[in-house]
């Protein structure tokens, strides 16, 4: 495959693909066994994937306990009698999870 460059007067940018490397991307797939175009589309979805996960998360607000608070969670278990120790209660719902729903010997 030849080599990608950037001809002089041209710039490449994160949003910008210079046009002679577009065209030279496709002269490679003219020459591209047609029963490799499925895995070329594949490389594709993958790469723009991992991209969307490069990017930069939109800014959120940081929560305050009394967000916590307000937000009608805390306490919202205080008047069940199943659950003696809260942090016990926990470390088996974890336990559990891990386990991938194998709840045969991890009981409640």
């Amino acid at each position: 495959m030849a080599e990608a460059t950037i001809p002089e007067g041209e710039t490449a940018s994160a949003n910008v693909i210079p046009k002679t490397t577009i065209r030279e991307v496709l002269e490679e797939l003219e020459d591209l066994d047609p029963q490799r175009m499925a895995e070329v589309r594949d490389f594709v979805v993958f790469l723009k994937g991992r991209q969307k996960k490069q990017q930069p998360a939109a800014k959120r607000r940081h929560l305050t306990a009394q967000d916590f608070l307000d937000s009608g969670l805390a306490g919202m278990w205080a008047d069940r009698t199943d659950i003696g120790d809260s942090a016990e209660f926990a470390r088996k719902l974890r336990r559990r999870a891990e386990m991938r729903g194998d709840t045969r010997n991890v009981p409640l």
